[in-house]
């Protein structure tokens, strides 16, 4: 059975990946509306739905349940991140609708969300996740990987997959136009 904390670890690679591609379509001008709405899609469904779900659900009110009050307070302002994050992707996307004329309005929250998310990941993998790793005994371990399946699950198989598709043809494309 995989650690679920080195499996939500592992998908902060791919959502760094896509971070990358994000900060890639804020300097360059001629990315499609296609592609974009393509990286969006992916932080709401991968990175929210999927990766967020998981630790909304299931990781983090076991912290709230067993750590210390520093790390109670930590999971308050990771969630508070989260749905920060949720503003910022909302905004991209209302921006894509003339992206000629709201150019400015995608590239200020791309930038804030791109900054947010990898503030963001620092703080889980370099704070809560290695002590999650101590804390946590083989119960609540297998707890939280069937939690993590059921998400999984809601959020459609193959995801992974389909994903890191996505991410290579778009970085192919665009890492060439930088």
């Amino acid at each position: 059975m995989k650690n679920p904390v080195q499996e939500v670890t592992e998908e902060h690679e791919i959502i760094k990946k896509y971070l990358g591609l994000l900060w890639l379509f804020y300097k360059i001008d001629n990315v499609k509306v296609k592609d974009i709405k393509e990286v969006l899609d992916f932080f709401s469904i991968f990175a929210d739905k999927c990766h967020h779900g998981k630790e909304e659900d299931y990781l983090f009110p076991i912290v709230k349940k067993k750590c210390q009050k520093e790390d109670k307070k930590l999971v308050s302002e990771l969630l508070s991140e989260h749905k920060k994050g949720r503003k910022f992707r909302k905004l991209m996307l209302e921006s894509l609708k003339n992206l000629d004329l709201r150019r400015y309005s995608f590239n200020k929250n791309a930038k804030n969300y791109v900054f947010l998310m990898k503030v963001h990941i620092a703080k889980e993998d370099n704070i809560l996740f290695p002590k999650m790793n101590f804390c946590l005994n083989e119960s609540e371990k297998n707890a939280l990987e069937k939690g993590f399946a059921k998400v999984e699950k809601k959020t459609g198989k193959g995801i992974h997959k389909k994903y890191e598709k996505l991410f290579e043809k778009l970085y192919k494309i665009y890492s060439r136009i930088e």
